[in-house]
């Protein structure tokens, strides 16, 4: 992939906008965040001069962008298997199992599902808004298995990730909780970074909305199985939102501080929060059709529910 160059004038009604903000409108299937990493590194020039992504553009602003070659040392294709659930020329759906990683991070620099859609489909390597991440327009925890859409073109990257900023995208979850919750209820409360605590997220004052709905589709001695469906899509939101109303995913490791005196054989075969990403609804990103995508229950979750409706 060689770099691009683009050359662009401000229209009348893009005067006013930051500098990253216009360019991520322009540039198909490019995030703002992505040209604003893009000016910080001097790839973006107005007038001549390097800019600052916050810098507002004015009509008759010269404005040229340059998409550097990604290193292909960056990240590498691998073979590593993939559950398909849907594909065609423009989108792919994966069923995640859990323990997969979904893009290189510390610690996981290779064997992540974006290695593997590098090797799935090659193509794929310049769409996005960062090497690292090919085609994935969401994501979802190491842990958590389940549903995850990748756009395999820019034209559906960019309608995607419009699709979720607007909320067209339907979120439905299962999860094994704890406690006895009502049969439905749902909980709006904000989710940010904790004070103390950056690597754990909260419910604060200062947080990004975010709304959960949830009703329970059976209930166990000590806990329960939910169906969750998820409005926004907050860093850790279902897991957060449980923890905050008493009633916190088990096995999560980090917001579950619930212990059992003699675990019981149910928790042998779950070693991860019991969160799935069961189904996504939504329309086709180019044609125009309705799209119900459905990742059948994992094993080990399915194991944990005939344990508890067996009482162990």
């Amino acid at each position: 992939m060689n770099a691009e160059y683009h050359e662009l004038d401000v229209m009348g009604d893009e005067e006013g906008l930051r500098l990253d903000q216009f360019l991520s409108g322009r540039l198909s299937g490019l995030s703002r965040s992505y040209m604003a990493a893009l000016a910080n590194a001097g790839h973006v020039m107005v007038n001549g001069s390097p800019a600052k992504p916050s810098r507002p553009v004015r009509m008759g602003d010269e404005i040229s962008v340059e998409i550097p070659e990604c290193p292909p040392e960056t990240i590498q294709a691998q073979e590593v298997p993939l559950d398909v659930l849907y594909e065609d020329e423009h989108l792919l759906a994966i069923n995640k199992q859990p323990g997969l990683v979904v893009h290189p991070a510390r610690g996981h620099r290779s064997g992540t599902l974006a290695n593997a859609l590098l090797h799935h489909c090659p193509n794929i390597a310049g769409v996005g808004r960062c090497v690292s991440r090919p085609g994935i327009v969401h994501r979802l925890d190491k842990d958590t298995s389940g549903v995850i859409l990748v756009a395999k073109t820019r034209e559906a990257y960019e309608s995607l990730t419009a699709a979720i900023r607007a909320r067209a995208v339907r979120k439905v979850y299962r999860a094994i909780v704890w406690g006895s919750p009502p049969d439905e209820s749902c909980i709006e409360a904000p989710i940010g970074r904790r004070p103390g605590d950056r690597r754990r997220m909260g419910v604060v004052s200062d947080g990004k909305p975010a709304a959960t709905f949830f009703r329970t589709l059976e209930r166990f001695q000590e806990t329960a199985y939910l169906e969750v469906r998820i409005e926004s899509g907050r860093t850790h939101q279902i897991r957060v939102h449980m923890e905050h109303l008493g009633y916190p995913v088990v096995s999560d490791g980090m917001y579950c501080r619930r212990e059992l005196k003699a675990p019981p054989p149910v928790w042998t075969v779950l070693r991860r929060q019991a969160l799935h990403a069961w189904r996504l609804q939504l329309q086709h990103p180019i044609m125009s059709a309705d799209l119900d995508l459905h990742a059948p229950l994992p094993a080990d979750m399915e194991a944990a529910l005939e344990a508890l409706r067996t009482g162990y």
